[in-house]
């Protein structure tokens, strides 16, 4: 696992939005993975 990301948590929590925001189908669902990527990169990696 580490070989493809540093962090699979954060990885796991991109895959449970992004799969959320396909369930739920609407717009605002689809820019939380989006907000969390760019939160991440920003203040936590």
């Amino acid at each position: 696992m580490y070989r493809f990301t540093r962090n699979p948590m954060y990885l796991g929590f991109l895959h449970m939005l992004a799969g959320l925001a396909l369930f739920l189908g609407n717009l605002f669902s689809a820019l939380l993975p989006v907000l969390f990527a760019a939160y991440l990169n920003q203040f936590q990696i």
